[in-house]
């Protein structure tokens, strides 16, 4: 496959990095507090694994409207108003959504253009 020459300037995604030498650093017996790409340093609680295990036995295994599920939609605006005082509507627009990273997106541009 021929692809752009501008492809290799290209890195690697700077979180894997950071991921990596904070590892190595536990290795050596450092503490670390991990924070670089946003795995949690605790076990899923029980009751989203179960969620999970009920959400796979009924096929809910497809990718979902990119609005979101209204009725997550409609759950999260309840809670914002709630807890935030923050009024909210299911129907408001989404945020973009960041389905893949920014250095993939822009390995598709260059690789596209």
């Amino acid at each position: 496959m021929n692809v752009a020459t501008r492809m290799s300037r290209l890195g690697t995604e700077s979180a894997f990095e950071v991921l990596a030498r904070a590892r190595a650093l536990e290795r050596q017996g450092r503490e670390i507090v991990h924070l670089e790409i946003g795995e949690p340093d605790f076990d899923t609680p029980a009751h989203i694994k179960e969620a999970a295990k009920r959400a796979l036995d009924a096929n809910a295994t497809h990718y979902g409207p990119s609005a979101g599920l209204p009725e997550l939609r409609e759950a999260i605006a309840k809670h914002t108003a709630e807890t935030r005082g923050v009024p909210s509507r299911s129907s408001s627009p989404p945020a973009p959504s960041r389905s893949c990273s920014s250095r993939s997106w822009r390995w598709w541009i260059a690789a596209t253009r």
